[in-house]
């Protein structure tokens, strides 16, 4: 019996279109009617006559070739451009399927090969593949638009090749093959005398190319190459779906004798009344208003299609088509491709085949004609039964699990049996026929299952069998609450379920395997147990992925996340480009990493950021550039900090600030939060909020997050990265306070006096005065509970107590704090004094209460962790800070460095005389911008000084670097004064981006091989232990710790 392959998307039609609200499958023009067909037509009298059906006598054509007048009108749009084809060159048949199999059948056999395009219509390589002949795939890359590989063709071609089968214009894709690429394919073919078959059923329909274009294709039939077969169709560029006339055409007397011959064997003739009918259609009279309405319709569909994908491009993409009525659309979600209702057939690996299983199509026991699958996964459980072991089978991505049915009794025949799990595991022997008695052979045959540890790896084969008994309920353990929302949109035959050893997974709930075969691939050590709730140290980060189902989600979620913004980068006209890593030391504000080379005192250092690489870029003619780049930076770890880590660093030329900020604001809205299943919206500027946060900037009106200067967060909030989420702002309030109370709490000379209310919301007053003295308790080293100078003023709303429990504050200080502030009971008010001098650095010290008693009230459970995700610009930060002695800023003897770092331009509309740089460069404010969500930056960038002198002019006489340290910048002074155009860019640190998305505590949670607190790879114990052959080797000498390193100590901004 003939093997036929299913015709999958007919099935799927089939299946499917009746519940469908709307059809969008349909490949052919929109169908007209013969009134229509009349009204379209040069000369409705003559169309008339010749569609006047009551006068047609329905005979049968003597020659066998079909209609004349329709051969005659078929060969006129062949010979157009070029003389050769006649009504004798056609041959009419019954559809464009039957014409196609017509060919397939006249001109193959079994063993025969066959090259044909892909993705195709599927009937171009299954019809082949039924008559047993050998097909290969000639597959168009969608990145190259579609187009085939001459050479690639040639790669493809056997001493057996037959036939190659292309369709122009194609469908699905809409693409279209080209003259250059006809005529190369052309050439290989007549060298080889293998026959071209040309399905042409979507020409002449080109809506977005036209024939004066260089790549407009022709009819194959017209390129001068006698073994070309091309088959067309009325049914789909002509709108005449309802008339099955298709035919086959070929200047190859012999290839038309023979398809005739075989023609024959399926109908004599085909319709009279369809051969009338297209006849009429595609006639001089008829063919050109019909075309042009149909283009017109195709290309208005095609603007609709666009803009859909255009207004979804986070989750859909296309090659635009160029021809026919079809267009192919990837859908995707987290980067991975989406099947609203796929076949089994066509799922992407065996375990998605085998969730995909229709279990209408399955019988409970194995049988040759169910469907074999083979499965590489990891055991996790196994349970003994009487005659039978049963295998909890997880697959390699930790993700789906199945139940796996191992019979005691298998014939040897079948069994591709395991050697112990030893050493030997690499081996694969025929197991030994094993004895079993129908009474209790579990008891009589040990398993070697039992021998199996779980996480073993393993392959087994075997059959696709429905599963009678479903998983038990206590095997339907509730998996991490965290993620109770990933069942949405998850096929209903798996269920969500907690292996002890890898976490949550998906079990596969309707079918089970009944095993044939396997064969185990490693053993596990018998003292080794990783199970979910084992708390395993950094030095088995390996076995944490293993047994972490949360951490295994985040980095693949990571992982998604920087395709997807890959993506949107590249549709967005950004070049992606590296950047060196091994590049030279150079002051830009942070400790570097040192790499030693061979030659005596010469060392690499490692980039702090692409920042000087990505600006020469932008003067080498580059318009927009992005990496992920991975930067280094020697400073103490932090839970937000690594010393190496990942930012999304991109600059765009010819850009100011905002237009950098517009861009990252689209990147976050359009690429990224779409991408993250189940998460909360990002709140922009549209939403209302409890404080002002608009810039009077009128360059950023139009951006979409809220912005606030540097100063006014650092006034309101006390940081410059606050979360405003939690709305307490900082007031001052020197005037409301008798002159006593300042002497309590400060011994500054004329202090700026302020407060801030803490919303306990609805924690009672004697819970809070609790609360409050264990948070200062707990905090002996923090900033305000370590201060010679000042202590905070803390008082607790109480109703009951004597002016409501804010009596030091004096009677009218009371009564203003409850005016301005409006505490209700039980809420903290917290007072505190600072100099009175402009701001530095990154937050003061009621900031940092602010912050810390928020955080502590949570951890507590006194108050709700606020929750969605607000974003923020901070703009307008000061372009120099004053230096500390810590770290190394840019070294200059100013005392004074750079806020961002020393390439940041100073915003315009402000006093830039070169007196002011030089008396009060302090009071400059930089075009300086971060990003701030939740209280987290997660990027920042700037302006960037496009213009050599002024760069200069900033290292020397504003930060008085020394003349030497300024010649490490030549090569950057180079680049600027070669016609740098203006520029500006951004970083956005990766990890920390993960954090906040992933809801996580520290960057290490969403690394996979992180650093820990002491700047160490606890999984591979790196850094290690320098050799003596080694220091020499780099002329390195090991200085004793007691020795004090020479020079001055390092200088640093807070900022930097």
């Amino acid at each position: 019996m003939a093997t036929i392959e299913p015709l999958e998307v007919i099935q799927w039609n089939e299946k499917h279109l009746s519940a469908a609200k709307h059809d969008l499958l349909s490949s052919a023009a929109s169908n007209i009617s013969l009134s229509e067909l009349l009204d379209i037509s040069e000369d409705r009298k003559q169309s008339e006559k010749a569609l006047s059906l009551s006068e047609l006598k329905l005979k049968e054509n003597d020659s066998g070739l079909g209609n004349v007048e329709l051969r005659n009108n078929l060969a006129a749009l062949y010979s157009a451009r070029s003389g050769g084809v006649t009504e004798n060159d056609i041959i009419i048949t019954n559809g464009s399927a039957a014409a196609d199999y017509t060919v397939f059948s006249a001109l193959l056999g079994p063993g025969d090969h066959v090259i044909c395009q892909h993705p195709v219509d599927e009937l171009l390589y299954k019809i082949p593949a039924s008559l047993r002949a050998n097909v290969t795939w000639w597959n168009a890359d969608p990145v190259k638009k579609w187009e085939l590989d001459i050479e690639e063709l040639k790669t493809l071609i056997r001493d057996e090749t037959k036939l190659i089968a292309i369709q122009n214009p194609c469908d699905p894709t809409g693409a279209i093959v080209s003259r250059p690429i006809l005529e190369a394919l052309v050439e290989v073919a007549e060298e080889k005398g293998i026959t071209i078959l040309a399905d042409e059923t979507y020409r002449p329909l080109f809506h977005s190319i036209l024939p004066s274009d260089d790549d407009f294709p022709p009819s194959t039939i017209n390129l001068g190459y006698k073994k070309v077969v091309v088959t067309g169709a009325v049914s789909k560029a002509y709108g005449l779906a309802g008339t099955r006339t298709g035919w086959i055409a070929t200047k190859d007397r012999t290839i038309l004798d023979t398809c005739r011959k075989f023609r024959r064997l399926q109908s004599t003739i085909a319709s009279t009344l369809d051969e009338v009918v297209a006849a009429e259609a595609v006639s001089d009279r008829c063919i050109h208003a019909l075309l042009a309405r149909n283009i017109k319709l195709c290309q208005t569909n095609l603007n609709l299609l666009q803009g859909f994908v255009e207004e979804h491009s986070w989750s859909c993409s296309w090659v635009k088509p160029r021809a026919g009525t079809t267009a192919m659309l990837k859908f995707h979600k987290m980067g991975k491709p989406i099947d609203g209702i796929s076949s089994s057939k066509t799922a992407s690996t065996a375990w998605e085949k085998l969730r995909q299983t229709d279990i209408s199509s399955l019988s409970t026991a194995p049988d040759d004609g169910q469907s074999r699958v083979e499965l590489y996964g990891y055991i996790t459980s196994h349970r003994p039964g009487r005659g039978f072991d049963f295998i909890q089978l997880v697959d390699p991505r930790l993700e789906l699990a199945v139940q796996v049915i191992f019979p005691h009794s298998v014939s040897a025949a079948k069994v591709a049996a395991s050697p112990p799990l030893r050493d030997e595991t690499d081996a694969e022997e025929p197991g030994a026929k094993r004895k079993s008695s129908d009474k209790d052979s579990s008891e009589e045959q040990p398993s070697i299952f039992r021998a199996a540890r779980p996480h073993t790896p393993i392959r087994i084969s075997g059959t696709i069998v429905r599963r009678l008994t479903p998983p038990k309920k206590d095997q339907q353990q509730a998996a991490s609450e965290k993620y109770d929302t990933t069942q949405r949109g998850k096929p209903t035959n798996t269920i969500r379920t907690l292996d002890p050893y890898v976490g949550d997974i998906d079990l596969i709930s309707h079918v089970e395997i009944r095993a044939d075969s396997y064969k185990f691939l490693n053993g596990v050590p018998s003292d080794l147990t990783a199970k979910c709730d084992t708390v395993f140290p950094p030095e088995s980060r390996h076995l944490q992925f293993r047994t972490d189902s949360d951490l295994r989600r985040r980095i693949r979620l990571r992982s998604r996340l920087a395709g997807k913004i890959r993506e949107h980068m590249l549709r967005n006209d950004f070049d992606e480009i590296e950047t060196p890593l091994l590049f030279k030391s150079t002051p830009e504000g942070a400790r570097e990493f040192i790499v030693p080379t061979r030659k005596r005192g010469l060392a690499y250092a490692l980039p702090q950021s692409p920042q000087q690489y990505k600006q020469v870029l932008m003067a080498s003619g580059i318009w927009r550039y992005f990496q992920f780049a991975k930067c280094f930076r020697d400073e103490d770890l932090r839970a937000d900090r690594q010393p190496e880590f990942t930012q999304l660093d991109l600059e765009m030329a010819f850009a100011s600030s905002a237009d950098v900020m517009a861009a990252v604001e689209d990147l976050l809205i359009h690429a990224v939060w779409p991408n993250v299943p189940d998460i909360a919206p990002l709140q922009t500027s549209s939403l209302t909020t409890s404080f002002e946060a608009k810039s009077a900037d009128p360059e950023y009106q139009n951006l979409a997050f809220p912005q606030m200067t540097y100063d006014t967060a650092m006034t309101r909030f006390g940081s410059d990265k606050p979360d405003t989420r939690l709305e307490s702002a900082i007031r001052r309030v020197d005037q409301w306070l008798p002159s006593n109370m300042k002497g309590m709490v400060t011994s500054l000379d004329d202090p700026i006096m302020e407060m801030v209310k803490i919303n306990m919301q609805g924690c009672g007053p004697a819970d809070s005065q609790k609360f409050v003295t264990a948070f200062l308790e707990a905090s002996p080293t923090a900033r305000y509970t370590n201060d010679s100078a000042r202590i905070p003023g803390v008082a607790v709303f109480d109703p009951l107590k004597p002016l409501h429990g804010l009596a030091s504050f004096g009677h009218e200080g009371a009564a203003k704090v409850e005016e301005e502030f409006e505490p209700e009971p039980g809420d903290i008010l917290i007072l505190y004094s600072r100099d009175d001098k402009p701001f530095t650095g990154g937050s003061t010290v009621l900031g940092d209460l602010r912050r810390d008693i928020y955080q502590y009230a949570i951890s507590e459970g006194l108050i709700p962790a606020p929750s969605g995700f607000c974003a923020l610009w901070i703009t307008d930060f000061p372009l120099f800070s004053p230096t500390e002695e810590s770290e190394p800023g840019q070294g200059g003897s100013a005392g004074i460095c750079s806020t961002h770092h020393p390439f940041t331009a100073p915003k315009q509309g402000q006093d830039l005389s070169v007196s002011m740089f030089k008396k009060n460069p302090l009071s400059i404010i930089g075009d300086h911008y971060d990003l701030v969500i939740n209280g987290v930056e997660v990027g920042g960038g700037s302006c960037r000084i496009h213009r050599e002198f002024m760069q200069e002019f900033i290292f020397r006489e504003v930060l008085k670097m020394d003349p030497e340290r300024v010649k490490h910048f030549g090569h950057l002074l180079r680049a600027l004064r070669s016609g740098c155009p203006p520029h500006a860019g951004f970083a956005l640190g990766f990890d920390r981006l993960m954090v906040i998305l992933t809801n996580s505590a520290s960057v290490r949670d969403v690394i996979a091989f992180p650093k820990y607190a002491d700047g160490e790879d606890k999984f591979a114990g790196a850094p290690s232990p320098i050799t003596r052959d080694q220091l020499a080797t780099y002329h390195l000498v090991a200085a004793d710790d007691r020795v004090p390193a020479s020079g001055s100590s390092a200088k640093v901004s807070r900022k930097a």
